[in-house]
């Protein structure tokens, strides 16, 4: 797999690819009927996809994590039995169903050669749509690990929209997690596949109000392709901040999701203005929470439930009227319209609707979601769930949840995830928006910017710095700069990510630097490989703002791709001497310019 990226390619090379089976010898093999609610949402794939950005090098190298996935995974499936399975047609009915045979799920390897600082985060398609490797329509789990050329690492786990929604997989993860971390899975974790517990009523009863909320999903009731691929911008990574989240529940005296709902909607209405009289805001519902008056069975089998049991509230409004109305009412309307259904009547009567209506291949989609009528924004709050991304190397900087459909849709869709650990309440949100939407959110000054596009410093990818340090009689430890690179537990070396380091400081107004560069001990040559990078040919080299007493070498590619290198070095002047045999041009000051051919890398 190859993506442009700053000009450049980014290439996600497949190391290995392997099935792995469950291990308990004891599964039975079976066909796992999907319920009613797993044929409500569209048949695609989804995956939940976490950034690592630097390896604990406590926990071992990269080929460590990939042992955990290959000898935790058996035991997983022990436990998902149906995501080691295949998704079929069933020649009868012409629906989906589970063939849990343990044909296995997919574990795939892949290495890109590029560091993850280098994607463009404002955008899921310039970073997370860059690493995704495709799998095949039927695999119900795909694990996918690629390692990057910084340190880091992504794992997705991706598997498609009928098995799962955003809470069951949001259960896998932490599944994991747990599992790799102790070795066990607590009986409080174990997940329910039962999907029997959902089943319709004899004779099916429902409201006509469920025939106007969804729409056959076929193309003549959808937006032509021009129209759905010109009106939207690319999907737009934000993060906002536990502070903005804070002062906006401040305002609106709601919960987190409907302080920010009632934000996009003053944000809709005021782009809409005077080109529509109303808008629409959309909330997709977890019902887990919500079955409150069901059967005792029903809510015990909610606690672990794997599967689908989402639905959407709707609210509409005139435009007028959400732009005069203070914040703190318009979040009201928001908790109106998700707190007003009667949850437990509405759940079956879902299932009896897609009773009456699953015969055949025809599928459904909510009418909001085509984009007739008002324009509206759909929120999924995956901020909701509990995901634990640590498996033993430390929690993701991001987990996001993403997803890819065929249907030609045209309504705004904003999914919001906290930031994994619990740690500071900060949320990431990937957005697909009307490019007027787009330019509001990211230009509103009144509140101070609450969506901010993510950057690759936001996430945690940095450059580091490593120190290696030896004797002048002996060789560097761990093989020398290789060791230094390759083996960050050999000998003395210090490997400091800036972020973290500089977030411990951040009440200070005092500037720093790395020790090392100001180096009060012995003499330091700290290099600079600008050859890992794709550069433009127009570039230069900054003086540094402090007098700094250590050597600097600075290597970039040569652009016309001949192989070579150029070098910038502040060195001791007696330093040049050594090297005169690697580069030509040298002189006897104290900035050298020289260039460094293949032979000699």
């Amino acid at each position: 797999m190859a993506s442009c990226i700053n000009g450049g390619e980014l290439h996600v090379r497949v190391v290995h690819r392997r099935l792995v089976q469950a291990s308990d010898e004891s599964l039975h093999p079976h066909v796992l009927a999907v319920s009613n609610l797993d044929l409500l949402p569209q048949t695609i794939q989804v995956s939940m996809f976490c950034i690592y950005p630097k390896l604990n090098t406590s926990g071992g190298g990269f080929h460590d994590v990939v042992a955990a996935f290959a000898a935790g995974l058996p035991s997983l499936l022990n436990h998902f039995f149906p995501l080691a399975g295949r998704i079929r047609v069933s020649p009868c009915s012409g629906l989906p169903e589970i063939h849990c045979y343990n044909q296995g799920a997919e574990l795939v390897v892949g290495e890109a050669d590029v560091a993850l600082a280098s994607l463009d985060y404002g955008t899921v398609g310039a970073s997370v749509g860059k690493i995704l490797l495709p799998y095949a329509g039927d695999v119900a789990l795909s694990v996918q690990v690629v390692s990057f050329a910084c340190g880091g690492f992504t794992v997705a786990w991706g598997t498609n929209h009928v098995v799962v929604d955003g809470s069951a997989l949001s259960r896998l993860v932490s599944a994991w997690s747990e599992l790799a971390r102790s070795g066990t899975l607590s009986p409080g974790s174990w997940p329910n596949h039962d999907r029997s517990v959902f089943r319709p009523r004899a004779p099916p009863s429902y409201g006509a109000s469920l025939d106007e909320a969804f729409t056959p999903l076929d193309g003549e009731r959808q937006v032509n392709v021009l129209t759905r691929d010109e009106s939207f911008v690319d999907v737009r990574l934000y993060y906002i901040e536990a502070a903005d989240i804070a002062r906006l529940r401040e305002q609106a005296r709601a919960t987190r999701v409907q302080a920010v709902s009632a934000y996009l909607w003053k944000a809709l209405a005021t782009v809409v203005g005077a080109r529509d009289a109303r808008c629409r805001m959309v909330w997709w519902v977890d019902g887990r929470r919500r079955l409150t008056s069901s059967s005792q069975e029903l809510r015990a089998a909610m606690r672990n439930y794997v599967g689908n049991v989402t639905t959407f509230a709707l609210a509409e409004a005139t435009v007028e009227e959400i732009q005069r109305k203070p914040l703190a009412e318009v979040a009201s309307m928001a908790r109106d319209a998700i707190t007003a259904p009667a949850y437990d009547e509405h759940f079956q009567e879902l299932v009896d609707w897609m009773e009456v209506h699953k015969a055949g291949k025809q599928r459904y989609i909510d009418t909001a979601s085509i984009g007739l009528g008002s324009p509206a924004v759909s929120v999924t709050a995956f901020a909701s769930f509990e995901v634990d991304t640590d498996f033993g190397y430390g929690h993701a900087a991001m987990a996001l949840p993403t997803s890819s459909s065929s249907a030609r849709l045209c309504t705004g869709f904003v999914q919001i995830a906290a930031r994994p650990g619990g740690g500071d309440g900060s949320w990431f949100a990937s957005a697909i928006l009307w490019p007027r939407l787009a330019a509001a959110l990211e230009s509103d000054e009144r509140l101070g910017r609450i969506f901010k596009p993510v950057t690759a410093d936001y996430v945690g990818n940095v450059v580091t710095f490593t120190l290696a340090e030896a004797t002048v009689e002996e060789p560097l430890p761990g093989g020398g700069v290789h060791g230094a690179r390759r083996d960050h537990r050999a000998g003395k070396l210090v490997a400091e990510t800036w972020t973290r380091w500089r977030n411990t400081r951040a009440s200070s107004s005092a500037r720093h630097v790395e020790a090392a560069t100001v180096r009060l001990g012995s003499p330091t040559v700290t290099v600079s490989a600008f050859s890992s990078f794709r550069l433009d040919t127009d570039f230069g080299f900054g003086r540094e703002a402090v007098p700094l007493c250590s050597g600097f070498v600075q290597i970039a590619a040569r652009p016309c791709g001949d192989g070579s290198w150029l070098a910038s070095a502040f060195v001791w002047r007696r330093r040049s001497n050594p090297t005169s045999s690697a580069c030509s041009g040298l002189s006897r000051r104290s900035t050298l310019n020289c260039s460094i051919t293949p032979s000699y890398r």
